[in-house]
């Protein structure tokens, strides 16, 4: 382990126990916007620039290999689908786009309690199916969040009776919005990101992501966390392009990983899974701030060569 990442656990595990004491309700989701969007911006500052796909804002880096010059990655950031955005994910598509040479589009797709889930299900379907109807054959990656939507993308163009990406890509996904696995009691100390937050910090939050809250908190549905509108591992797997998953043995999100790998498998999904000991939530997206992040990249980058 390197002493950057080494640095780097033992921050995140002092902020998120920290943050995890105040545990506000309802959760200040403005705020957290705003501190998550700044970091990477601040630290890792990347070239690309800015377009728009599907009447979406998103962030583009041109691919340089002329052979595949109609191939290109959609990447699909994380943040609980309350946050984030394409510039927490600029170092990691930067090093994807350097190691494959293929154009990467990150997607600014709609965020809850505003637009809950589907509405970022229908936006990464759309930016694809554009993409796709100009000739481009397209990979899907994301992580967290993100690698959940992923799957669940996936699953609505497979429904949709449209051609299939060439291959796909989910880092610690979360898959399974109800949130009983055994990892996510087992690891919950461990986990120096997601870890330590009360269990119902985690409800307030997927409440807002499905709809069920507002940004103020106030209840206004109850819809069914374990739908496979919202959880995509309860939805099939078959017929699905080849697929690599990438997981941290410490994370809570670990058993979603776990049992994605092993339904897809189980309905003739081509998947690798891999498991990193101690790899952080996400880790691929902190490149390159330490080579574990970086190695993690890479990896991407080669299952997607691999399958061009």
């Amino acid at each position: 382990m390197s002493v950057r990442y080494k640095v780097f656990c033992k921050t995140a595990f002092t902020s998120s126990r920290a943050l995890a004491k105040l545990d506000p309700r309802p959760l200040p989701v403005e705020w957290a916007r705003m501190a998550v969007d700044m970091i990477p911006e601040v630290a890792l500052p990347f070239g690309g620039k800015n377009t728009t796909r599907h009447g979406l804002p998103c962030w583009e880096l041109e691919g340089t290999d002329a052979r595949n010059a109609t191939k290109l990655v959609i990447y699909l950031h994380g943040g609980g689908y309350l946050m984030g955005s394409t510039k927490i994910i600029r170092g990691l598509v930067s090093r994807i786009q350097q190691k494959t040479g293929l154009g990467v589009l990150g997607v600014d797709y709609r965020l809850a309690p505003e637009n809950p889930l589907p509405a970022a299900v229908d936006d990464a379907v759309g930016v694809y199916k554009e993409l796709s109807t100009a000739g481009y054959s397209v990979c899907l990656a994301g992580d967290s969040a993100g690698g959940g939507l992923v799957l669940l993308a996936l699953q609505k163009i497979r429904d949709e009776g449209l051609k299939m990406p060439f291959c796909a890509v989910a880092v610690s996904p979360f898959a399974d919005l109800v949130g009983n696995s055994a990892s996510f009691v087992k690891n919950h100390e461990k986990d120096v990101i997601l870890g330590g937050f009360p269990k119902e910090t985690f409800s307030d939050a997927v409440s807002m992501m499905i709809g069920n809250t507002d940004i103020t908190g106030a209840t206004i549905a109850s819809n069914d966390p374990a739908s496979p509108i919202y959880s995509p591992l309860y939805g099939s797997f078959t017929s699905l392009p080849p697929l690599k998953i990438l997981v941290g043995t410490t994370e809570i999100l670990l058993d979603d990983s776990l049992a994605v790998a092993e339904k897809a498998s189980a309905q003739g999904v081509d998947v690798d899974l891999e498991i990193v000991p101690e790899m952080v939530h996400s880790c691929p997206v902190f490149t390159p701030m330490f080579p574990e992040a970086t190695k993690g990249a890479d990896s991407m980058s080669e299952f997607i060569l691999k399958h061009i």
